[in-house]
């Protein structure tokens, strides 16, 4: 963080299409929000000039919602907890019609 403490000023793209099934990190909401408050204050924490540091939040296409064209490595049955929070207007169904808000 020597560059950013120096003025230089970057932008950070952390788990990229985290809402895809194709990385390990993919279509897990509660570990990715968990794992991208770290990141953050843990690069905001090492320098001193943290306006410098901008973090990109960047899914894939929302097509599909939660997921990209509907592929789900989650399901109410195995992980109950996550499915729920992916389960934005609360009808039992990961679909379009939920409303984007892990944030």
């Amino acid at each position: 963080m020597e560059a950013v403490s120096r003025g230089t000023r970057i932008f950070i793209r952390y788990a990229s299409e985290m809402n895809g099934n194709w990385f390990s990190y993919g279509q897990k909401p509660l570990e990715f929000l968990e794992s991208w408050k770290w990141v953050v204050s843990t690069i905001r924490g090492a320098t001193n000039n943290s306006e410098n540091v901008a973090f990109i939040w960047a899914p894939n296409s929302g097509n599909g919602y939660p997921f990209p064209l509907g592929t789900y490595m989650i399901s109410k049955e195995n992980d109950p907890e996550q499915y729920d929070y992916l389960d934005t207007n609360r009808d039992g169904i990961l679909d379009i019609n939920g409303k984007l808000s892990l944030l």
